[in-house]
């Protein structure tokens, strides 16, 4: 029997082997692993492929039903891209007892924040076997991919495999289910500034912690929509983080955006929110994204000087929830707030100044 370990964490950095099998019995040989999960039986629907009308007594398969499913927790990392892989078929011999369009759904799920990070039905609709009682269509190779976000909560996923169409008895046959890490983008970004100097900007971003990254290409806009790039900087690659910086020599009259694209030595990439900076702005603003959060709520300051706030955290009947005084620089700061701990409704973060001639108020919802 082949043997499969699972992920480990160490003093908080992903230790990986890519396309190393993170499932535990992915070849069925015992249950051992698999969980009924949301099904109604306790345990999977475990056998010889010749118990369903497969030709082989010694190589074991599982049935997912309408009684029996797959469930397994793995363990994730943030910024990881990962592939499933199985093999599968329809019982025929059960025909006409299946449903019209018998499969089955494919789902993982964050355990700790409930994200659906992927869920897919797959359908075995192959015409009756000509030849029954061995009524055994042969194996459909799957593949399906999924990603777990830069700044989820989640360090486990739950996979669950779970019947389409299908009564008691007469399902789909598994085998050879497999997760293996594809690429890890494991770059923690704690902060991310544009400031206004004369007519130019200076942008900084720093890092809690980097896996696996290659470089950061910074990106600029006029309308927040069509960006065209600035400049790269190699990432330092340092597994405590790092900081950076970089100018903008040409940013233009009035309001320009920034993002950052971070990179990835197999060439996976992802952005990070956006900044702006105005070079003729005199006032506070304060902005949020996204307006509806599970674990982290970023927002953004613009302010024409640096200076100390006041960052609030209230429900809606104005109960004060949290309050930092935190420093921005001049031009737009990048913060977020932790989320996970705050139940579900709405609320306000609130920016105030020591002079508390500036406050605003920005609503945000929290599932």
């Amino acid at each position: 029997m082949k043997k499969f370990f699972l992920l480990f964490f160490a003093l908080g950095v992903f230790i990986s082997v890519r396309s190393q099998n993170l499932l535990l019995n992915s070849d069925m040989n015992s249950a051992a692993a698999w969980t009924g999960g949301a099904c109604t039986a306790p345990e999977i629907a475990q056998a010889p492929e010749s118990a369903y009308g497969g030709p082989s007594n010694s190589n074991n398969v599982a049935e997912v039903d309408a009684l029996s499913c797959l469930q397994q927790t793995v363990a994730v990392v943030a910024g990881g891209s990962y592939t499933i892989n199985f093999d599968a078929t329809r019982r025929t011999t059960c025909a006409p007892d299946l449903g019209p369009n018998p499969g089955i759904n494919v789902k993982v799920t964050g355990v700790t924040s409930g994200t659906v990070y992927s869920s897919i039905d797959y359908h075995y609709n192959n015409p009756d076997d000509p030849a029954p009682p061995t009524g055994w269509v042969g194996y459909t190779p799957q593949v399906q991919s999924f990603f777990i976000p830069l700044g989820s909560t989640d360090t486990q996923v739950r996979l669950e495999i779970t019947a389409i169409d299908n009564i008691e008895g007469c399902g789909i046959v598994m085998d050879n289910v497999t997760m293996v890490v594809t690429s890890v983008l494991a770059v923690n970004l704690s902060s991310f500034n544009a400031t206004a100097k004369n007519n130019t900007v200076d942008l900084a971003w720093t890092t809690t912690n980097e896996v696996n990254n290659e470089s950061f290409i910074l990106y600029r806009s006029k309308n927040g929509v069509t960006f065209s790039e600035v400049g790269k900087v190699n990432a330092t690659g340092n597994s405590n983080g790092s900081s950076y910086t970089l100018n903008d020599p040409q940013p233009g009259s009035g309001v320009t955006y920034y993002r950052l694209k971070m990179v990835d030595k197999t060439a996976n990439f992802k952005y990070s929110g956006i900044v702006k900076v105005n070079l003729n702005s005199k006032s506070l603003d304060v902005a949020v994204y996204p307006t509806i959060v599970t674990s982290v709520l970023n927002y953004v300051v613009e302010s024409p000087k640096a200076e100390k706030l006041r960052v609030m955290v209230s429900d809606i009947s104005g109960k004060r929830i949290s309050s930092t005084v935190e420093s921005f620089t001049s031009g737009t700061t990048q913060k977020s707030i932790n989320t996970s701990t705050l139940a579900s409704g709405v609320y306000l973060l609130t920016i105030v100044d020591d002079s508390n001639t500036f406050k605003k108020s920005v609503t945000f919802k929290k599932n």
